[in-house]
């Protein structure tokens, strides 16, 4: 295990167990190695897996104890000491008039109403006496939670509804509130990094925070300045980005909110004109997307074919990889996609997993990258054979 500034590095198991051998044959010659049938071999490598596990928790708490690399309910126990809370998914609400017999009462969810177009149903979210006229005003919500769209002008269509309902009004549907999905993690921190940054103007954060509207996540820009990296002068400022717009827009965004007097490093120059007519190039470092390859070894269950089984493994470790969201200088562990796996139907065990850069010779337990690379995932380079 290696701990520096970028966190902790667990060191692989062959690696450990190469070390481990090296002593062993300070005591019983050069000639030793590692046998499956020897008694010490065999408790040399229980005890490097031992190790190992051990090392692998360590570095998961160290990385959950992190208010930059924590995830899910240990994210939000973190965030909660700052009294910043996940914003939960909620339901599409809006106001409709309704005709109903006079005086009755319209019970809570006892009418349904389905959009015309997309067919998103919604039901009265309380119980509404009706008045003397016939009329009442209804507030009804999506059945289901998340961003269901709506508009005033939109055409519902009553699907259910009690004996004492007449029909709903001509009027336009009111007070609308789109409901929201569950906010992930990705969006949590770049929520906590915008309270944070709000207090403090021209620092390192409040540059991420002015330019996270330029990548997907905010683990795809990093900031680096002589005091983080003895390499960059003072005066000078590295941004490392794996932008979603165009290198122009980028180093406009740069130049509209980075300190004036900073010198610009990187490997992509824009040259941008300033006010006085005079050009400024504004330089900062794209990142390099390193195409990662998965290969796993899977037992199906006998009732399960094999092709459905591996198609449907790919499609968990896309999405796992989505909502995981890499960031620059990340260190991929192979038992990362275990859970993915172990998640699909008809997967019974993982008999065994290794990952490597694409451009490597040899599969490992983990993969680490540089503060400029970016890991690339592609259902065509993950392999699967059956067990």
């Amino acid at each position: 295990m290696e701990v520096n500034s970028n966190g902790i590095t667990v060191t692989s198991v062959l690696k450990k167990l190469s070390d481990k051998v090296d002593k062993l044959r300070e005591l019983y010659g050069k000639d030793f190695f590692i046998r499956p049938e020897g008694v010490i071999d065999n408790i040399m490598t229980a005890i490097t897996f031992m190790e190992h596990k051990f090392i692998e928790q360590i570095a998961f708490f160290a990385k959950q104890l992190d208010s930059e690399t924590a995830e899910r309910e240990y994210q939000d126990a973190l965030y909660e000491r700052v009294g910043l809370y996940r914003n939960l998914a909620s339901k599409t609400t809006f106001l409709k008039n309704v005709f109903a017999v006079s005086n009755s009462t319209i019970a809570k969810n006892s009418i349904t109403l389905k959009h015309s177009v997309t067919k998103e149903e919604f039901s009265n979210s309380e119980e509404v006496v009706v008045d003397e006229s016939g009329k009442a005003t209804i507030k009804f919500e999506s059945v289901i939670e998340g961003n269901i769209k709506i508009a005033e002008d939109d055409s519902l269509e009553v699907i259910e509804a009690p004996t004492n309902f007449y029909g709903l009004g001509n009027d336009k549907l009111k007070d609308i509130n789109l409901g929201q999905e569950e906010e992930t993690d990705s969006e949590f921190r770049l929520r906590f990094y915008n309270i944070k940054n709000n207090r403090a103007k021209c620092t390192r954060n409040a540059i991420i925070q002015s330019l996270c509207d330029y990548v997907d996540y905010p683990q795809h820009l990093k900031i680096i300045d002589a005091n983080s990296d003895s390499a960059i002068h003072a005066g000078s400022i590295l941004i490392i980005a794996k932008h979603n717009t165009t290198d122009e827009i980028f180093a406009k965004a740069i130049l509209n909110n980075v300190l004036g007097g900073l010198n610009f490093v990187g490997n992509t120059t824009v040259s941008l004109p300033l006010s006085n007519g005079e050009n400024w190039e504004v330089k900062f470092q794209k990142a390099s997307e390193i195409l990662l390859e998965i290969n796993a070894n899977i037992k199906i269950k006998r009732e399960f074919y094999e092709n459905n089984v591996f198609t449907n493994i790919k499609n968990n470790i896309e999405k796992y990889v989505f909502e995981r969201a890499y960031g620059l200088n990340s260190s991929v562990y192979a038992t990362e996609f275990i859970i993915p796996i172990l998640e699909t139907e008809g997967v019974e065990a993982v008999s065994s997993i290794s990952i490597k850069k694409a451009t490597d010779n040899s599969y490992t337990d983990h993969v680490d990258l540089e503060r400029d690379e970016i890991p690339l995932f592609s259902k065509t380079s993950i392999y699967l054979t059956k067990d």
